[in-house]
């Protein structure tokens, strides 16, 4: 029943955040401005998706590889794929994830490589909270027109590299094992069993080095994307500042107020791009054409999930037999 709420409010929120950037703009003209749209530049930028879901898959795979776990890329692929079904089809970001994190103790039958799925998404929230710290300075017109912009951007690398320090590269743990000693027992005990999933990275400096590696490959790669879909519709942001706008865009679609961020993600590139003169109705065709990448991702990962089969796949180093359930 709770989680029906929850679902009705982010419809909710979703309908009134479209119900108020439409109420200033042109459907006809959005309509208009998407149909317009450089259609190989779209093609193009739709096949990144593809190749991001490759990156993906070997950047996981390598931490798999840190618990022991050896995978197939193709098997990986596929899950990522799967992974793109359930982040556009269900009413929330994260069931991409849980897919994931089941398909990573499905491989292994540990429960300890389900943290790969949340290393994997830490260092991706690094990394592009890297390139925003980076680009704050070439991008006065978009710090100009967001109050305290560049104090939000320092203060969120700031947090997200400090937590990665922390769990991963900090001597012992660092001061995590003292703040645990000081929390009740019944608090203390499941954080503890949480954390000691990812202590299989400690000092693990070599293949966090290289998965770090390839998230800066994926989210050069998610940038690019961005600003592809914004060459086929003709816009003349500099390049160097989507590198800030599409951190800032992806930070904000996280918060689970809205369904896959729709809503939200036309008032927000109504905001920034209009910081380069940009109209509302252009600024919403693109939103909806860089949604309709994640969808068309969506749909064939559906594709791909509807054909796996239950099939045995050799996977090194996962326990007795070293054989598992592939596909499903």
């Amino acid at each position: 029943m709770r989680r029906s709420w929850l679902i009705a409010v982010k419809v909710v929120v979703s309908i009134a955040l479209l119900i108020w950037i439409l109420r200033g703009s042109n459907l006809e003209e959005v309509l208009a401005a998407a149909a317009d749209a450089h259609v190989p530049l779209l093609l193009v930028a739709y096949s990144l998706n593809f190749v991001g879901v490759v990156i993906n898959a070997s950047r996981w795979r390598g931490l798999l590889h840190t618990h022991g776990v050896q995978v197939p890329l193709p098997v990986l692929v596929r899950s990522v794929m799967v992974g793109a079904f359930f982040n556009n089809f269900l009413p929330s970001t994260v069931g991409g994830d849980a897919m994931r994190a089941y398909d990573s103790f499905r491989f292994s039958q540990r429960r300890g490589t389900m943290s790969s799925v949340v290393v994997d998404r830490l260092l991706g929230l690094l990394v592009l909270s890297l390139f925003a710290l980076a680009s704050v300075p070439f991008a006065p017109q978009l710090t100009g027109s967001v109050p305290l912009l560049p104090v939000w951007v320092a203060l969120g690398a700031a947090v997200l590299a400090g937590l990665a320090w922390a769990i991963f590269l900090s001597p012992s743990g660092g001061f995590v094992p003292g703040v645990l000693a000081r929390l009740p027992e019944g608090i203390a005990r499941p954080i503890d069993k949480v954390l000691g999933a990812f202590r299989a990275y400690a000092g693990q400096r070599s293949a966090l080095a290289k998965a770090f590696g390839w998230s800066v490959l994926l989210q050069a790669n998610v940038v690019v994307y961005y600003i592809v879909v914004a060459r086929a519709l003709g816009f003349d942001v500099p390049t160097l500042h989507f590198f800030l706008i599409v951190p800032l865009a992806m930070y904000i679609m996280m918060v689970p107020i809205t369904v896959n961020g729709i809503g939200l993600r036309e008032n927000l590139f109504a905001l920034f791009l209009g910081a380069y003169a940009i109209g509302s109705s252009d600024a919403i065709a693109y939103a909806w054409l860089v949604y309709l990448g994640g969808l068309i991702l969506g749909v064939v990962g559906g594709l791909v999930y509807a054909v796996r089969r239950v099939e045995p796949i050799l996977v090194q180093g996962s326990g007795p037999g070293d054989v598992l359930d592939g596909e499903e």
